[in-house]
């Protein structure tokens, strides 16, 4: 073999794994989305099943204290955005003496209005993700969701919504 020869096959191997890498490093996403939620009222999605106080009253809410939810997943902030699936789950506050961390896991399905169709992945507490069904299964990464509107309505009961970013890798 001459040298220039070597210095192909080599050239066309060091290429091979270059574009093997660059496959792996791009097998990633980033979701955004919004959950929408309703605190009270006869459209509650979010209810206080036990803990300090009167269930139902969350100016009561404490240590202890467990909730469940079934909240809408949007495509934007407005309550008229796109439906794109649902987010359900539990949390559980596991502070006391004002400090209020929570423990909270959820599932969220994406519906036919968005890419992902019938995929879930389910968060878990600290917001590590683990890709469940569909398109995200054996997907893994890390998810943060952020108030970004909080009203309440003319009935009484409370409206927010969160922001979420999720970012999965394969």
């Amino acid at each position: 073999m001459t040298f220039s020869s070597v210095l192909v096959a080599y050239t066309l191997c060091a290429l091979l794994c270059i574009c093997s890498l660059q496959t792996v490093v791009t097998d990633s996403l980033h979701l955004q989305y919004y959950t929408h939620e309703f605190r009270g009222g006869p459209n509650s999605t979010l209810l206080i099943t036990a803990g300090p106080g009167n269930v139902g009253n969350f100016s009561t809410l404490g240590w202890g204290s467990f909730l469940v939810f079934d909240n809408i997943v949007r495509e934007g902030i407005s309550a008229n955005s796109t439906l794109l699936g649902k987010t359900t789950g539990t949390t559980i506050l596991t502070g006391k003496a004002g400090d209020s961390p929570v423990q909270f896991i959820a599932q969220t399905l994406f519906n036919e209005n968005y890419k992902y169709n019938g995929s879930s992945f389910i968060v878990l507490p600290g917001g590590v993700v683990l890709g469940s069904t569909g398109y995200f299964q054996g997907y893994k990464g890390y998810g943060q969701g952020v108030e970004v509107a909080a009203t309440p309505t003319p009935s009484g009961a409370f409206y927010a919504v969160y922001l979420w970013d999720v970012y999965l890798e394969d």
